[in-house]
């Protein structure tokens, strides 16, 4: 486990360690989501990010489960 502060901005760095660990590079998606009173970061498969490109243009993805619903939901519009 890693400490690790909040600035006043609300970010924190995510340790080297974890980063590696997880292939964290600068650039990349994470979601950050609420389970109780933990705090989940996940990295987002690149494939979701381009599913979803332009789809959530001025809005916020919530967390990965809402993107990964939204780029199947398109995923089967184009299929049929």
């Amino acid at each position: 486990m890693a400490l690790v502060r909040v600035t006043k901005k609300g970010q924190i760095t995510l340790p080297e360690d974890i980063r590696e660990a997880k292939g964290i590079e600068p650039g990349h998606v994470v979601t950050v989501d609420l389970e109780g009173d933990r705090i989940i970061v996940e990295k987002v498969r690149g494939d979701v990010v381009a599913q979803t490109a332009g789809l959530w243009a001025g809005k916020a993805i919530v967390n990965y489960r809402e993107a990964r619903r939204a780029a199947d939901q398109r995923r089967h519009k184009v299929l049929a």
